[in-house]
């Protein structure tokens, strides 16, 4: 899990996933200006687009406007806005430890 669009950047440029969950407003900048093209969702949205990632993308964000600014660069991600969805790890998923 990445606290910031920085390190998720970085996360993703070196490790390799079979799926992404993304969220639009990583910090208090998005909500109040939703507009802004770096440092949020859609960065992440355009460099995943941009590589070409083959796994699932869940777009799980609350901001409706920023989680269709990022489906318009990955129309094959899924939209499930946060709270709509759990996430329950079974015996057949390998967690990686780190």
């Amino acid at each position: 899990m990445a606290a910031s669009c920085n390190e998720a950047l970085r996360i993703l440029s070196t490790r390799e996933f079979k799926i992404v969950f993304l969220d639009h407003d990583l910090g208090f900048l998005d909500a109040a200006y939703p507009d802004r093209l770096h440092g949020n969702g859609k960065e992440i949205a355009r460099y995943l687009a941009r590589t070409a990632f083959p796994g699932v993308v869940v777009i799980h964000s609350k901001h409706e406007a920023g989680a269709n600014a990022m489906k318009a660069h990955l129309p094959q991600a899924t939209l499930a806005p946060f709270g709509t969805f759990e996430i329950e790890v079974s015996d057949v998923f390998a967690l990686d430890p780190r």
